[in-house]
């Protein structure tokens, strides 16, 4: 059903589907690796251990989604169409390089909240957060470019070793050392070092000069201001609220469930978001670079886009919420049977902000980036807001508020300043040239 409504709302002016069959397989090589993964983490971890190992998670990612960020974005939006792109790869490596010591004060902080769980390793996971931190955000910075040119084969590459070094490394790491704790973070910190080298590797076509006489002039303010470091660590905090809710609010054990619970969700919604975004991307952002009557048709556009994907990600929540008893046993674990409970508000959760996405998206194609600082904050409030106040109340509260999540999203997020200008021609916005031209 999804890859059916995919054609209809597909770019008529993408000559080829092709491009599915890498996207699509580096989808399944993740799919294969989180079902493996559920038996591992279910067998190996115990929900208490596997509860803390989720908080780490949530704070590996500070690099790409929030230091980062403004880069990652300049990269996605106008990598394909840059004159010399091996100079721009080099310029977005010396950024990378100078904010390094950014992600010294997010190792520390996340080191410093996962004490509180698990006391006395707080230099180790420091340590193990910088090294993760640092090298998912290069890694973030050349997915981004491989996405953007369409070499979508060779992002597969990485992508499914990325995969495959995640679910393994760590857990299986933890049980031949005998329960060592700190072999969780480190052999996350391996993935993401062993995963970063191999895309160096893979795009070392763009670290040699063309033309050394020339210097590329700095990205513009927008992708290199406040901005996308807010914006991204709003999502940052969305993707990684609940857990630290659930922890706070009912303890270590519940904060295993539910990781396992998101992570099962995941396998569903977030695969066909990643898989939804790179197709649809690249055709978003030609309609943003054309005339103004192409451009009048993004709004439209976006919407169908962004309703596929929630119609297809809720099919397969739906999917994954009856198959889960079933799993039981040989897959998983059954002391991990109260995490089933978790499974649909986790996975709506995780639908609301992969929506979120796709306007944003919206807004970076109409070059209308600022648009998309009131609406998706305010958004973000809400949903925090609203998840807090309902832990307080009851976990059953916070379960029926993470499952309407998608319904405020659509309500905030979707319905505010750009789709305003874009139907009107007087808004439009110009097509400003590029930095690089």
């Amino acid at each position: 059903i999804f890859l059916s409504s995919a054609f209809l709302v597909s770019d008529s002016s993408d000559s080829s589907r092709s491009r599915w069959v890498p996207i699509v397989a580096a989808q399944a090589v993740g799919l294969v690796c989180g079902i493996i993964g559920l038996r591992i983490n279910s067998h190996l971890l115990p929900p208490a251990m596997l509860g803390v190992y989720g908080v780490f998670l949530t704070f590996a990612p500070i690099g790409a989604w929030v230091v980062h960020a403004g880069v990652a974005k300049y990269l996605v939006r106008y990598w394909e169409s840059a004159p010399d792109r091996a100079q721009l790869a080099r310029q977005a490596a010396k950024i990378w390089l100078r904010r390094l010591p950014w992600l010294v004060g997010g190792a520390i902080l996340g080191a410093a909240s996962l004490q509180r769980l698990i006391p006395g390793h707080f230099t180790s996971m420091a340590g193990a957060l910088l090294l993760a931190t640092a090298c998912l955000a290069l890694l973030s910075l050349m997915h981004n470019a491989l996405q953007a040119e369409r070499a979508h084969w060779q992002d597969f590459w990485i992508s499914g070793w990325g995969s495959i070094s995640r679910t393994i490394l760590p857990p299986v790491w933890f049980a031949v050392s005998g329960g060592l704790v700190a072999t969780l973070w480190w052999g996350f910190g391996l993935h993401a070092l062993t995963t970063a080298l191999l895309a160096v590797l893979i795009m070392r076509r763009y670290w040699r000069p063309n033309d050394p006489s020339t210097k590329a002039p700095p990205l513009p303010a927008v992708y290199q201001g406040s901005l996308f470091i807010v914006l991204s660590l709003m999502t940052w905090i969305l993707t990684g609220i609940n857990r630290w809710i659930v922890a706070g609010a009912y303890g270590e054990i519940e904060a295993g469930y539910f990781t396992l619970a998101s992570s099962m969700a995941v396998i569903g919604v977030t695969m066909i978001s990643n898989a939804w975004v790179q197709y649809t991307r690249p055709g978003l952002f030609a309609l943003g670079d054309n005339n103004a009557d192409q451009r009048r048709q993004l709004a439209g556009h976006t919407d169908r886009i962004a309703l596929a994907y929630t119609a297809g990600a809720l099919l397969a929540l739906a999917g994954i919420s009856q198959l889960a008893p079933w799993l039981l046993g040989w897959l998983i674990d059954p002391r991990y049977e109260p995490a089933f409970r978790w499974l649909l508000p986790s996975g709506c959760f995780a639908i609301a902000v992969n929506t979120m996405h796709f306007f944003h998206l919206f807004l970076l194609a109409a070059k209308q980036e600022r648009a998309s600082a009131r609406p998706e904050l305010i958004t973000a409030a809400v949903l925090v807001g609203g998840g807090l106040v309902a832990a307080l109340l009851s976990v059953r509260a916070l379960m029926v508020w993470l499952t309407i999540s998608p319904i405020v999203v659509w309500t905030l997020t979707r319905s505010r300043p750009g789709w305003t200008a874009m139907r009107s021609p007087a808004k439009l916005p110009k097509s400003a040239p590029l930095p690089n031209d």
